[in-house]
């Protein structure tokens, strides 16, 4: 847990651009559960295989409102590659006060509530919005405090979905990849958490 947190601090609170940390070096999401709107749990272990864009949000929260059209642009271009928006609400309500507000918002992507607290791999969200980009294998790529400039989420996107797996999952056992290049060896800890 040190270790991710040692990251999380090393991660960037820029005013605009999303820097992806290496899969090797980056810590695993650990549990999350979430709530939907109807009641239904989710987990990032639901979502393994995928890139998952987590933004918490307020509905109180200025930026957060101006930030929703770009998520929904993010969310209906990425969808079929691979991505998965979830908006995580920072206040104490979730179910139908949850879906209104939502509704209202323009929120065309599932908006959920957290269970319990978020894990310590998702710790540094005191800034709101609060954006984490999650790889395919379940590990913690970026955190970003704020709105993050567009062309940045979605580079930052497209370069995690165009990841392939094999090399992800070769960079966790420290194996060449398709194309030949040894990755770094992932704490053996952080990977098995991963799975």
């Amino acid at each position: 847990m040190l270790l991710a947190l040692v990251v999380l601090v090393a991660f960037q609170r820029s005013r605009g651009a999303i820097r992806l940390v290496p899969a090797a070096e980056a810590p695993a999401v650990g549990t999350l559960t979430l709530l939907d709107t109807a009641g239904r749990t989710h987990s990032m272990h639901d979502r393994r295989g995928r890139v998952v864009v987590l933004n918490l949000w307020a509905s109180w929260c200025g930026p957060c409102r101006r930030e929703v059209p770009r998520l929904s642009r993010l969310h209906r271009d990425f969808e079929s590659e691979g991505l998965t928006v979830w908006a995580i609400n920072a206040e104490a309500f979730g179910g139908e006060e949850l879906q209104r507000v939502a509704a209202e918002l323009g929120i065309d992507y599932p908006a959920m509530t957290a269970v319990g607290r978020l894990d310590a791999a998702l710790a540094g969200g005191q800034v709101l919005p609060f954006t984490w980009l999650i790889d395919r294998q379940g590990k913690v790529r970026a955190a970003h405090g704020g709105v993050p400039a567009e062309w940045s989420l979605r580079r930052a996107c497209r370069k995690l979905l165009e990841e392939p797996v094999e090399a992800l999952a070769a960079a966790r056992h420290g194996r060449p990849g398709r194309d030949g290049l040894r990755r770094g060896h992932v704490d053996a800890r952080l990977a098995d958490d991963a799975l």
